[in-house]
């Protein structure tokens, strides 16, 4: 917890419990977390150089040696933080500088040593368990196109405004489809529901989500509040029928309707861009689509805290989903999706960078 001029930690195992403090507080921790984030959110991040003395110096703030010792050898950390902390991923930290900052593969980064969740209480931090995912059913959501289909000449990212104030201008999301099926094949469920293109409508959704899914995916854009004309909360973009019968069916699933709704799924996964942010620019993140998922009933929500592109979204979501389904929990899931994007960077992918394979974050359970 970031004070005013210290920053507080405490680790709780079954074992141990360990307090400390750093000097600094809110003043130090916010420009740090800034730049972290400036070298991690979306197309403009991937030339710059990543920013290794602010993810050292953070590690350094939040996990001091009295942390650490406590921490070492614990596979899996329930995080609870506010403030500044609370818009970034700790699997980026670092607890040493790498000579090579650039060889992002070889990077000795903290989800090497664990498996990370977020829990928005001091008291659901307790209330997970390790128990293996029980994939039954899937329901996936998503929508490949929208408006007019911009053709960026390269991969899409998901969220990713060009100009203007309408959905017309959002890209077009070519891999959404696939990743869909490829979400659904990993999970093995016996059951598998898909909304895609013109089906993906609010009516649609509204109606398929009466039947419960183990895992709910929704491949698509994810806005904040302002980031289109008019548009007062944050929202997922689904398709708009030509023809609306009434205006609950303008495109936009808002916070306020999916809180309303009734998902009950053991996993939601929210594949699109800044599904991680608060209610608006200012507010605190997991104030708006995280907030409004949980109160609908969700148990697990995987989110991302930036703009993502869309194949490595893919990858991601379905290397967890793959991973939940062998046995293991969602923390531990994505772990491991992140590490075998990142040992498969070895063989000289593109996907070593960590606004690629870091974005995502699991929260509750």
């Amino acid at each position: 917890m970031p004070s005013r001029h210290r920053l507080f930690s405490m680790v709780v195992t079954s074992d141990a419990v360990a307090m400390a403090d750093t000097a600094g507080g809110r003043p130090a921790i916010r420009p740090l977390v800034a730049r972290l984030r400036d070298t991690l959110d979306g197309a403009a991040a991937l030339g710059r150089e990543f920013d290794t003395q602010a993810a050292h110096s953070l590690h350094d703030l939040i996990m001091p040696p009295a942390i650490r010792a406590v921490l070492h050898g614990k596979s899996r950390v329930a995080i609870v933080t506010s403030d500044a902390l609370s818009r970034i991923p700790f699997s980026v930290l670092l607890a040493s500088r790498p000579e090579n900052g650039s060889d992002f593969a070889a990077i000795n980064w903290a989800v090497r040593h664990h498996a990370f969740s977020t829990a928005l209480t001091p008291s659901s931090a307790f209330s997970g368990s390790d128990e293996s995912a029980n994939i039954e059913s899937f329901l996936g959501i998503g929508v490949p196109a929208q408006g007019s289909e911009i053709d960026s000449n390269g991969p899409a990212f998901r969220g990713a405004l060009y100009s203007g104030a309408d959905l017309e201008v959002l890209p077009a999301l070519p891999g959404a489809v696939a990743e869909i099926a490829a979400v659904a094949k990993a999970s093995r469920a016996a059951q598998t529901r898909v909304l895609s293109g013109a089906l993906a409508s609010e009516r649609q959704v509204r109606n398929e989500i009466r039947t419960p899914a183990d895992i709910v995916l929704f491949a698509t854009h994810g806005l904040v509040a302002g980031e289109i004309g008019g548009l007062r909360e944050p929202a997922l973009v689904l398709s708009r029928p030509e023809e609306a019968e009434d205006g609950e069916d303008d495109g936009f699933l808002l916070a306020s309707e999916i809180a309303a709704l009734d998902f009950g799924s053991d996993l939601v996964i929210l594949s699109a861009c800044n599904s991680a942010a608060g209610r608006s620019g200012t507010a605190p993140a997991y104030t708006g689509l995280a907030n409004a998922f949980l109160s609908a009933g969700s148990r697990n929500l995987m989110l991302s805290h930036w703009r993502v592109r869309d194949d490595a979204a893919a990858q991601l979501t379905a290397g967890a989903v793959e991973a939940a389904a062998a046995g293991g929990d969602f923390a531990f899931a994505l772990q491991k999706a992140q590490l075998r994007m990142l040992d498969e960077a070895r063989d000289g992918t593109a996907f070593a960078h960590p606004a690629f394979w870091a974005p995502y974050i699991v929260i509750g359970d």
